[in-house]
């Protein structure tokens, strides 16, 4: 019996050592980002040392590009990004999802502005597709709000968006084109900014179905 309860002692304790007493290094990344690097409640790291981005209040701009702290769950996951944002003419705002640390080997959602129509391209394993025509209704000389789902687990990257001040479903790109581009391989995601603006990012459980 004494041997019995020295084991039951020794389990117990190797339990707790390894779901209680260990560490979430993703955490740790989370919880040593400052709350001023951060764009909402989401807490980045920058990409490149020579960027040139303004941060401090909640809010991004300038030209860089960051990596949010809270990765995805992984390479097979489906999540929905809200973004609002805003561009001056020629500026561009990218979305990468589902990518390696640096942000490649994902999926990249281009904004441009170019007069007052808005650009939005798709770049999955260097293919890229034009979605623009479906953004046509989007007036890019005032504050946007885009609402887009990802889910890469289908065998190619089904995107939804919406325009979330309007409420209205712009594409869905398993009804609407041919699919997508491709496919992401990673569990990071970020933002890249050429002198765009970024009120706020949020990242959730997804909004459309497949």
């Amino acid at each position: 019996m004494h041997i019995l309860k020295n084991l039951l002692s020794f389990l117990s304790l190797t339990l707790f050592v390894a779901c209680g007493g260990g560490h979430n290094p993703d955490q740790d990344l989370v919880d040593g980002v400052p709350r001023s690097q951060s764009v909402g409640d989401e807490k980045f790291v920058t990409v490149d040392s020579s960027d040139q981005l303004e941060f401090g209040d909640g809010t991004l701009s300038g030209v860089g590009t960051v990596r949010f702290a809270s990765d995805l769950e992984s390479v097979a996951s489906n999540y929905h990004y809200k973004l609002i944002f805003s561009l001056e003419e020629g500026t561009e705002l990218t979305l990468h999802s589902h990518a390696n640390a640096d942000l490649a080997n994902g999926l990249d959602i281009r904004f441009k502005r170019v007069g007052a129509s808005l650009q939005v391209f798709g770049t999955a394993s260097g293919v890229t597709d034009d979605w623009t025509s479906f953004f046509k209704d989007i007036n890019a000389t005032q504050a946007m709000a885009i609402g887009i789902d990802v889910h890469n687990d289908e065998p190619i990257t089904h995107f939804i968006f919406w325009d979330n001040l309007s409420g209205a479903e712009l594409l869905d790109s398993a009804k609407d084109v041919a699919g997508g581009p491709g496919k992401g391989y990673g569990q990071n995601w970020g933002l890249s900014l050429l002198n765009a603006f970024v009120n706020k990012v949020e990242k959730g459980e997804p909004r459309g179905g497949h």
